[in-house]
C-alpha cells in the first residue's frame, strides 16, 4: 500500500477522482495505486511529487523528510562529467544532472543525491563504494561499473539498459521498481536487498550470489541464470506465465524458500 499518497490526498480533502482526473487516468486505476494493487509508474510518482510539493522519497516512504530535494526546472538537463580518483565525496546533490561521461576509480561516496540522473553514453566506474546514496528514478544506459560497493542505498525505479556489472556488491538496499534491459551481471552479490515489483528483459545473471534475497511480484523475460547461487531467497507471486521465459542453468539453491 502506498500510505502517503493516500494520506496526503486525505489531507488535502481531496477525493480519489481529483487525482484521477489530474493524473489523466481512471478513478479505478488510481484507487489500485493507493491499495499497491498495481505499481505506480515513475511519471506518475514524480507528477505527484510536485503536485504535493514533496520528494518520491518521502511518497515511498523511505524518508520522513517532507521538504523536496531542491529541483531543477523541467526540461533543464546540467551536463557533467563525473571524474575523480582515490577521494571521498560527502554529501554531494547531483538531483537531475545529466552525466555526459567520466570514470570515478577507487573514490567512497557518502550520503549523497543521485536521483533522476542520466547516462545515456558510456561512463566507467571501477571500485568505488556508495554508502547511503539514493538513484532513485534514475536513467543509465551503456554503464560500465566493475566491483563498485553500494551499503544501504535506494535504487528504486532506475531504468538499466545494455549495462555491464561485473563483481559488483550490493547490501541492504532497496530497488523496488527497477526496469532492467539487455544487460549482463558478473559475479555479483545481492545481499538483503528487496527488488520486488521489477521488470527484468533479456538478461544474464552469471556466477552470481543472492543471500537473503527478496523478488516479489516481478516480471522476468528472457532472463538467464547461469552458475548462480540462491540462500534464503523469498521468490512469492512468481507469474506462472513467466517461467517458460526464465532459465536456470547450473543454479545451486540452499534452502526451501528459494525458487
Amino acid at each position: 500500500m502506498y500510505r502517503r499518497i493516500r494520506d496526503l490526498r486525505e489531507d488535502k480533502d481531496l477525493k480519489q477522482k481529483d487525482l484521477a482526473k489530474h493524473l489523466g487516468c481512471s478513478q479505478t486505476t488510481y484507487s489500485d495505486y493507493e491499495t499497491g494493487k498495481i505499481h505506480v509508474p515513475l511519471e506518475t510518482l514524480i507528477e505527484l511529487s510536485r503536485f504535493y510539493q514533496t520528494s518520491v522519497d518521502y511518497l515511498l516512504d523511505l524518508t520522513d523528510e517532507r521538504k523536496p530535494y531542491p529541483r531543477h526546472e523541467a526540461g533543464e538537463n546540467m551536463p557533467l562529467t563525473l571524474s575523480a580518483k582515490f577521494k571521498v565525496l560527502q554529501n554531494q546533490n547531483y538531483y537531475g544532472y545529466h552525466i555526459t561521461g567520466g570514470k570515478l576509480f577507487c573514490t567512497s561516496v557518502l550520503n549523497s543525491n543521485f536521483s533522476l540522473t542520466r547516462i545515456v553514453i558510456g561512463a566507467k566506474f571501477l571500485a568505488n563504494g556508495y554508502i547511503k546514496c539514493n538513484f532513485m528514478c534514475s536513467d543509465y544506459e551503456l554503464l560500465d561499473m566493475e566491483s563498485d560497493m553500494f551499503n544501504y542505498c535506494i535504487l528504486s525505479n532506475i531504468h538499466l539498459e545494455r549495462s555491464s556489472l561485473e563483481w559488483v556488491r550490493m547490501e541492504d538496499c532497496v530497488a523496488i521498481g527497477m526496469s532492467w534491459k539487455e544487460n549482463y551481471i558478473t559475479g555479483a552479490k545481492f545481499i538483503r536487498c528487496n527488488f520486488s515489483h521489477s521488470k527484468f528483459k533479456e538478461t544474464e545473471f552469471l556466477k552470481c550470489v543472492f543471500i537473503d534475497y527478496i523478488i516479489q511480484d516481478v516480471t522476468l523475460t528472457r532472463v538467464t541464470f547461469t552458475k548462480c547461487k540462491f540462500k534464503n531467497c523469498i521468490f512469492t507471486e512468481f507469474p506462472e506465465d513467466k517461467k517458460g521465459t526464465c532459465k536456470f542453468i547450473n543454479c545451486r539453491e540452499e534452502k526451501e524458500e528459494c525458487f
